[in-house]
């Protein structure tokens, strides 16, 4: 979605788009308990994406037991307004690069539509690490992390990669793991007497 935000700024900045906003389309944002409300749902999202960017996320869960038998008819629903409005759709899909790619294959009318990938690397552990500091230190500014704290995380992170494989979460499998650290390390504080302010393996 962040990468969204920046596009259509860009985009906008530029003069190809009217406006800088996007509107994130996901699962839960068109499935409906109603007769045809997945379809009425798709296209009140696309009406309120003109002039602007339609950010599809995992677009591969827009299948048909996932969305009450309607998937293929919401994706065709996005696909004909594409035919038909070109310059008023801007559509970026997301996922993971393997279930995007089978999604695609099995949508030859959708896959022909889409000329631009752009493959982002899973972050390094060193990456993975400064955005756990940075969560860190967002919710408590003067924790330290030890050094066998630093260990610890970069075990986890290795367990999470083999665990997740091709699904590595990046930055959502570090706030996942600083959640879980979080808690341990509050629950260390307080029975300390909040005395201690260092983050350690301990806590992993």
């Amino acid at each position: 979605t962040t990468v969204g935000e920046l596009v259509a700024e860009i985009f906008y900045q530029l003069g190809y788009l009217q406006t800088n906003t996007v509107t994130r389309m996901v699962k839960n944002t068109v499935t409906s308990i109603y007769k045809g409300g997945a379809i009425e749902n798709t296209k009140n999202l696309l009406e309120k994406s003109k002039g602007g960017i339609l950010f599809i996320d995992e677009i591969y869960q827009f299948n048909d037991s996932d969305i009450n038998g309607n998937g293929k008819e919401v994706i065709e629903v996005i696909m004909d307004e594409m035919e038909k409005n070109p310059s008023e759709y801007t559509v970026i899909i997301a996922g993971y690069e393997r279930d995007v790619n089978d999604f695609m294959n099995v949508n030859p009318g959708l896959k022909s539509r889409f000329q631009e990938y752009i493959n982002f690397e899973d972050y390094s552990n060193d990456e993975c690490y400064e955005i756990f500091k940075s969560m860190v230190h967002q919710k408590n500014p003067t924790a330290t992390i030890s050094e066998d704290g630093k260990v610890a995380f970069n075990d986890v992170i290795n367990k999470t990669r083999i665990k997740d494989g091709d699904n590595f979460g990046n930055a959502r499998a570090v706030r996942n793991i600083y959640n879980k650290v979080s808690k341990s390390f509050l629950i260390r504080r307080a029975k300390n007497g909040f005395k201690d302010n260092e983050l350690t393996q301990e806590d992993f």
